[in-house]
């Protein structure tokens, strides 16, 4: 629930209640209103209202102006505080009265009505009911959750909707910070300050002064897209939750804030259909479900016939079930179709691009989404990521020594360099029985050979990785009578079978 002096809006279900008496607003208006609302007081463009309100329909400004008006009718005596900016966009303020200072920081009224800063969604999470569930239930736990995982995974909104499904558990003291700003870097204290309602008269915002601010009851605080001021947001979530422990974190990173008490959650990928699914398992499969919800909601007649969706399940696949991912290739296909989207993906990822124009810059293309990252790096971790990229598959860390390890980079820096991309989201380790293997993501390999080819480094890479294929052959040399018996009786427990299968080399087993 959101208040505005007597208008009270209830987004779930999209009514509205002006002196708690339900009144008629359109679909159109609701939607309008309810960005101004999540804007909090700040300014929101035209173009922001008509790109998010009508994402696929050309309007005019006249168009806006008209449900602008409904909203000031419903508003009556307060229609006052809808501001409009000339030749700039609206403001929708929340209160006419203005507020008296007490203290450096002026913070609005905290109580079961106020209104939280959580971005407003009319589309559905697809595929993430089991993760909803599970988040809840370790955020009664611990005081401090952090979701993580790669670029695109669908950590933001997963947060947004833990936050609108615990409202009532918070009593509406639910806000979200976004720390990826669109404009210049803002500082930590002052983002939070900003997304709490806090003002200041002298624009001085300190951690300790914020938090001093926090009211004393249940409260969660959504701290998203923390990678890039992992510290400062480590430390000031310690400060917070030792000096108020009645307030919760939840935040969101590609990398864990690593301090005390932290309960880490990782996202995975959509889950994609199997090689042996039947046209009708391929739907059920969480990430086609995505791609053609998003593809029929810009291309209504899309027809999901059989081959579309043997397409959209290779589309899915090979994108390894990563939403943001899922979703620029719905946006493509579209426009191309899907056979020729399918057939460009196997070209580059730099297809995947024309995201949401009020999407943060990093998740308006898949490419910009991996550049976030992988300008966040060192310089041997990017040598690494971008060597890592000529492994197919699962490798082990012998393989990935052996193609990133040269006369710039040791062993040794190859190997903290491993465990820095895994910690960063970059890089997937799987443990089973004690035994480690590695993979990229496919999305994530394709952008790192991306950048190995723009290094100029490529062809001295694949040579490294031909002289090490060399040494596994010879070394097995003297195995490969029994090897090729193993084979025909299909005893896959050789160690030597095992070595010479390694995905990550490319190696196939003699036929």
């Amino acid at each position: 629930m959101m208040r505005i002096e007597n208008l009270t809006i209830f987004p779930d279900r999209r009514e509205v209640l002006v002196d708690d008496t339900l009144v008629e607003l359109g679909s159109r208006a609701m939607d309008v209103l309810l960005i101004l609302m999540e804007a909090n007081g700040a300014l929101v463009t035209k173009e922001e209202l008509i790109d998010r309100v009508w994402p696929t329909t050309i309007v005019v400004d006249n168009n806006l102006h008209v449900h602008i008006c409904q909203i000031r009718k419903i508003m009556g005596v307060h229609r006052k505080l809808l501001v409009a900016v000339p030749g700039r966009g609206y403001r929708l303020l929340r209160s006419a009265e203005p507020a008296q200072a007490t203290s450096t920081f002026i913070a609005v009224a905290h109580s079961k009505h106020t209104a939280n800063s959580l971005p407003f969604s009319s589309a559905q999470l697809v595929g993430r009911d089991t993760s909803l569930t599970e988040i809840g239930k370790l955020l009664c736990a611990h005081d401090v959750m952090t979701l993580v995982g790669a670029g695109g995974i669908g950590k933001s909104s997963l947060a947004a909707e833990v936050g609108r499904r615990h409202l009532s558990q918070f009593e509406g003291r639910v806000w979200m910070v976004e720390m990826a700003g669109r404009n210049t870097p803002c500082p930590l204290p002052a983002a939070v300050a900003s997304a709490m309602g806090f003002t200041s008269q002298n624009g001085e915002h300190t951690a300790k002064t914020v938090i001093d601010l926090i009211d004393k009851k249940p409260t969660l605080l959504i701290l998203d897209n923390c990678e890039h001021v992992i510290a400062e947001v480590a430390e000031f979530t310690h400060m917070l939750t030792r000096l108020n422990p009645a307030c919760k974190i939840l935040a969101t990173s590609r990398e864990a804030l690593r301090i005390h008490g932290e309960r880490l959650y990782h996202v995975i990928p959509l889950e994609v259909p199997r090689d042996d699914d039947s046209n009708a398992s391929i739907p059920r499969r969480s990430a086609v479900q995505l791609f053609l919800a998003r593809v029929s909601s810009i291309e209504p007649c899309f027809c999901a016939n059989n081959a579309n969706l043997a397409l959209a399940g290779r589309v899915c696949k090979r994108l390894d079930g990563v939403p943001l991912a899922i979703e620029l290739a719905a946006a493509r296909a579209a426009i191309l179709g899907i056979e020729v989207l399918a057939e460009k993906l196997d070209e580059s990822i730099r297809i995947l691009g024309g995201g949401h124009r009020t999407a943060l810059p990093h998740h308006q293309t898949l490419e910009a989404s991996f550049d976030w990252s992988y300008n966040l790096l060192s310089e041997t971790e990017r040598k690494v990521l971008s060597r890592l990229g000529v492994l197919r598959g699962a490798f082990t860390l012998e393989d990935a020594q052996a193609v990133a390890a040269s006369d710039d980079l040791s062993v040794h820096d190859v190997t903290e360099a491993i465990c820095a991309l895994i910690s960063k989201s970059l890089v997937v380790a799987h443990l089973e029985q004690g035994h480690v293997e590695y993979r990229l993501l496919e999305t994530t390999r394709c952008y790192a050979l991306q950048r190995l080819e723009a290094n100029g480094q490529r062809n001295a890479t694949e040579r490294r990785r031909a002289r090490y294929l060399s040494k596994v052959f010879c070394a097995s040399h003297g195995n490969w009578t029994n090897e090729a018996r193993s084979r025909v009786h299909g005893d896959n427990s050789s160690p030597s079978r095992q070595r010479l299968l390694s995905p990550g080399l490319g190696i196939l087993p003699l036929r």
